[in-house]
């Protein structure tokens, strides 16, 4: 049984907005016990996909996910159980600046850089979706880094 079978993703995100060094493009999965990262993202099947509590994805959509999800995992580069991770900071990319969502664990730290590098509609839902995937898995542990503050429901996500 894949770790997808056994638990319902929360998030599947390939884009190109995402990195983590040189060449731009990331994949994650955000399950309900721990997130996944990969550089080697299947290009021709991008996705942004937020499926917790309220997502308006269709089945079809989902079972693509599913499946994107299933490939990522399979090519992971990093693997972050719940529990280890302590905190989760936000920076909101700029139209000029990039942003970043950074993932501190009991003994590691990963970050992944936002750019906008396709057009502003699509880095715009990818963020959108991504912290929404992020405040249904880790509530209590995702921070702004502008303010300092907890991030929760009705929080200012794009800063221009």
């Amino acid at each position: 049984m894949t770790a997808v079978q056994a638990e319902s993703p929360i998030g599947v995100f390939t884009s190109m907005d995402l990195s983590r060094g040189f060449p731009a493009g990331y994949g994650l999965v955000i399950l309900p016990s721990r997130i996944i990262g990969t550089k080697k993202i299947p290009w021709s099947s991008g996705i942004i996909a937020y499926l917790g509590p309220g997502s308006r994805h269709t089945e079809d959509e989902k079972a693509k996910a599913i499946k994107i999800a299933t490939e990522l995992i399979g090519k992971k580069e990093f693997d972050f159980e719940k529990q280890s991770i302590v905190r989760i900071a936000y920076r909101s990319p700029g139209y000029i600046f990039r942003g970043h969502i950074a993932f501190k664990t009991t003994s590691d730290k990963v970050e992944l850089k936002i750019a906008n590098l396709t057009n502003a509609a699509i880095t715009e839902r990818t963020v959108l979706e991504l912290i929404y995937s992020l405040m249904a898995f880790a509530p209590d542990r995702l921070y702004d880094e502008t303010t300092g503050a907890l991030m929760k429901p009705g929080t200012r996500i794009i800063h221009h």
